[in-house]
């Protein structure tokens, strides 16, 4: 469905969209360019992160992907992902008490390193903004 509201809706509905929630047109620039190069990866890896399932479907009938190519790619990354979680669940469904621990202790280790790297961005961006031009140099 979402492919086909992109496709029908086209870039204005995208645009109108984006509008409504501050994104940056520039943004969408960088979305289409990379769903040229990359939208078979992208609707693969794109099935499995829940609001990335929708956006994907929508960008990739506002670029005008061939649906064949979309339908292949969409029902891969829909297969990978119940094929894991599937396997994953039988696996380790008998020990999920620790399976849990170990991704709880992942997801803050990754929440960490996300806000670290957010910090650092926004420290050095700052610093380079606010450097000023040495009087001294010729």
């Amino acid at each position: 469905i979402g492919y086909w509201i992109g496709r029908r809706g086209g870039r204005a509905l995208l645009e109108r969209i984006m509008r409504r929630f501050k994104i940056k047109p520039d943004h969408l620039i960088k979305a289409e360019n990379f769903f040229t190069h990359h939208g078979g990866k992208a609707v693969f890896f794109g099935r499995s992160v829940s609001y990335l399932r929708v956006l994907t479907a929508l960008l990739a009938g506002v670029s005008h992907m061939h649906y064949p190519r979309f339908l292949l790619w969409n029902a891969l990354g829909g297969v990978a992902w119940a094929l894991f979680f599937g396997l994953a669940a039988y696996y380790f469904g008998q020990n999920l008490t620790v399976l849990e621990l170990y991704i709880r202790e992942i997801a803050w280790g990754a929440l960490g390193v996300a806000v670290l790297g957010a910090a650092v961005y926004f420290l050095v961006s700052r610093l380079k903004k606010n450097k000023k031009p040495d009087s001294f140099s010729s």
